[in-house]
């Protein structure tokens, strides 16, 4: 197996990313504009990360994760390349690895089988090299009547100005919980001595 090695950069904006979707840090549903979320990024991240990153792409992730039941991805599905690849944890009914804009959009009809609704909202749209990070706050509501509100990051890869790659790491214990028919599970705080 290939190990894939991050660079410093990345590593640096994916672990930002990940502090900033479990931190409070306010959302972008009052970003207004794509300068705007370029803004957020740059005073977001204090280092020399450079992107090649479009900020239309910026402001189509902005749009598509941002504001709950104002998520409109149609920007962002038009941002995809042809034979994009997305993954998402096999953990889960919907899991797997998806080829095409075809199948990413099948992806999301599956997940709104289990869900009334399913919904984000952007702590931030992070860009780092040719990576777009989105911590975000998932809210959802199963048909069976049961909700979650928990931490996801999207992560994105951009190639000529397409997005060629991306992924969800999510919260998949609480969504099976919820999907099982039962609250999700919280367990207290471990003490250390």
């Amino acid at each position: 197996m290939k190990k894939a090695m991050m660079k410093p950069t990345l590593a640096l904006a994916l672990g930002l990313g990940l502090a900033l979707a479990s931190s409070g840090y306010p959302s972008l549903s009052s970003a207004a504009s794509p300068s705007s979320v370029v803004e957020a990024t740059v005073s977001q991240v204090k280092s020399s990360v450079v992107t090649t990153v479009p900020p239309e792409l910026l402001e189509a992730c902005r749009k598509g994760l941002t504001g709950f039941d104002k998520n409109d991805r149609t920007d962002m599905i038009a941002a995809l390349a042809d034979n994009v690849v997305f993954e998402f944890s096999d953990s889960l009914p919907y899991g797997g690895t998806y080829t095409g804009k075809d199948e990413f959009v099948a992806f999301w009809k599956h997940v709104y089988k289990e869900y009334e609704y399913f919904n984000y909202d952007a702590r931030a749209v992070l860009a780092a090299g040719d990576y777009i990070i989105v911590p975000v706050v998932a809210r959802a509501k199963t048909k069976t009547g049961y909700s979650m509100e928990n931490e996801h990051l999207f992560l994105f890869r951009v190639k000529d100005g397409k997005i060629v790659y991306g992924r969800i790491y999510a919260d998949t214990a609480r969504g099976r919980d919820v999907l099982e028919g039962r609250e999700p599970r919280r367990y207290p705080k471990l003490i250390l001595n």
